[in-house]
């Protein structure tokens, strides 16, 4: 019932037009300063990236044709996934929040074997190339964390966690746990309707 387009990176829940999370939490990050070009090979690289370690997590990466821009990036992954055991239970799959009418598409789900915090190994990642990890990543993965856990609802109680890959091979991991940080979501949410209905 949930379909998506890449090319125009839009959401159809039976047919119909949903918001996603990109559109609802666009206005909260002014990129209004950074040159549009830098901003075009930001983007292409980021997705570029997405793609390889998801091919890559899935056994199907071709490296022969790697951007020889994405292999320390795609390094600095292996060695997160090498270091903490991560297992991805979802890869890049597409869900639907039936509660709150959103689409999005996250990272990764998964299971840290040996959990990193108290409680329960399960996570939900997003994987970054930027070079700062921006407070509106908390709403983000809080708006997945709730459309995933409509399909599986032990994920309620999952960490979330962003993974900044670096240029340099390496990677830092950051933990997002405000308690506040999904009604904060709704609340943009809301917004991002009234503002649909009143333009």
């Amino acid at each position: 019932m949930l379909t998506f387009d890449p090319a125009s990176h839009t959401y159809r829940w039976k047919g119909e037009l949903v918001p996603n999370l990109t559109r609802i939490l666009e206005p909260l990050v002014d990129y209004s300063k950074v040159d549009p070009d830098i901003l075009a090979y930001k983007s292409e690289l980021g997705s570029a990236v997405h793609l390889a370690t998801a091919l890559d997590d899935r056994r199907q990466l071709d490296e022969e044709g790697l951007d020889e821009r994405v292999v320390p990036y795609l390094a600095a992954w292996r060695k997160f996934r090498r270091e903490t055991e991560f297992i991805p239970i979802t890869i890049e799959e597409p869900c639907y929040s039936v509660q709150h009418g959103y689409a999005t598409t996250p990272d990764r789900a998964g299971v840290f074997p040996r959990a990193l915090v108290d409680g329960t190994g399960l996570a939900m990642l997003e994987i970054k190339t930027t070079a700062e990890l921006h407070p509106v990543v908390g709403l983000q993965l809080a708006g997945q964390q709730a459309a995933h856990a409509h399909n599986d609802p032990d994920f309620r109680e999952a960490w979330r966690y962003a993974v900044q890959l670096r240029p340099d091979g390496t990677y830092r991991m950051k933990i997002y746990g405000d308690r506040g940080d999904f009604s904060t979501f709704l609340s943009q949410l809301n917004v991002f309707r009234w503002r649909q209905r009143n333009e």
